[in-house]
């Protein structure tokens, strides 16, 4: 979708920027896929299941 891209591209950009500035590409790559699993976590949590038309219209 159109917002996962713009978010991947500005995580992208400012991990380029981290990196340039000394930060170790690892402990990026870390902080990003804690942060990933953190949000994740926070949807499935938000998440309700649809089952009627209706709801779906909504």
């Amino acid at each position: 979708t159109t917002c996962a891209t713009v978010l991947t591209r500005a995580i992208f950009a400012e991990g380029c920027k981290s990196v340039a500035a000394g930060m170790n590409a690892m402990d990026l790559r870390r902080g990003i896929s804690m942060a990933v699993d953190s949000v994740v976590t926070n949807l499935k949590s938000q998440a309700r299941r649809i089952s009627t038309s209706e709801e779906i219209a909504q």
